[in-house]
Formats: structure tokens, sequence, C-alpha cells
């Protein structure tokens, strides 16, 4: 039996067991008759088959999307995100194709669980930033800001 597994360290809704996972963000599992698991990938290997088209690294990867989706609309509901939430780095932009197949905006509008709320996350913009580099350039506005309000101060 295989099973799809999603652990990702950033969403702490997930046990400690998953929280010391630092670096698997996401696996999948197969076990043996008698529940032993077989077999582990990493992120990166499973990013690789999926795109190859494996059903069970789809299926993790799907999983994975979904979750994010439905904490980024949670999110977006508690800060009223109306222009809008952006998901950057990690394995998200790396899984363009599949975040093209609507997993995650489907979660991220979630008909079933905000029924209510529907209307208002249709009208939210979800974007996935694809630039690589857009740590390092908010980090460094920041920095900047930071020492033009020091210059200022003084």
């Amino acid at each position: 039996m295989c099973l799809p597994v999603c652990a990702n360290c950033c969403l702490e809704a997930f046990d400690n067991t998953c929280l010391k996972l630092k670096h698997w963000i996401a696996f999948y599992v197969c076990r043996h008759p008698d529940n032993k698991p077989i077999m582990r990938k990493l992120a990166p290997e499973i990013t690789a088959e999926a795109l190859e088209g494996d059903p069970i690294a789809t299926a993790a990867v799907d999983m994975f999307l979904s979750i994010i989706g439905a904490e980024a609309g949670a999110m977006a509901l508690r800060c009223l995100a109306r222009g809008g939430v952006f998901i950057a780095g990690g394995i998200v932009p790396r899984m363009m194709q599949r975040v093209k197949q609507g997993v995650l905006l489907e979660a991220f509008v979630n008909r079933t669980a905000r029924e209510r709320f529907q209307y208002l996350l249709e009208t939210m913009p979800l974007y996935v930033v694809t630039n690589t580099k857009a740590g390092i350039i908010g980090s460094r506005e920041y920095a900047l800001r930071l020492v033009n309000n020091q210059i200022l101060s003084t």
C-alpha cells in the first residue's frame, strides 16, 4: 500500500514529529503489510517523479499544494488580503505545471469549507512568485530602508 504524506515544516499544524523533519518538505511512504515504511524520498526526488508522471509522486505533490492553498486562503481571510496573496520560494514555483492544474487555487478558494467566504476569496488574486532572487531583493530593500531611517533620525 502506498500513502502520500505531506510534512511541510512551515505549517505548524503538523505534530512534532513532522516539525523535526526540517529537510523534508514532502515525502511518501510505501508500506509492507506489517505497516513498516520501506521507502522515503525527499522533495526534489518527488518533484522530479511527479513531473515525469509518477502517480504516487503526483498525489504527494497535489496534497502538498492543496495544503499550501488551504493555508493561503485561511491567511487571506484573516488578513483580508484584498491586494492578493503571494506564494514565493521553495517547491511551489518549481511545480508550476501542477499549480496550473488548479489544485492550489481550488484549495485556496475551498468551496466546501469556506462557502460563506467563497465570493471574497474569488476576488483575491493568488500569485506564485517565480523570481528566485525575491528574498534577496526584499532583504536588500528592507536593509536600505533601515539605513535611510537611521540617517534621517540622526
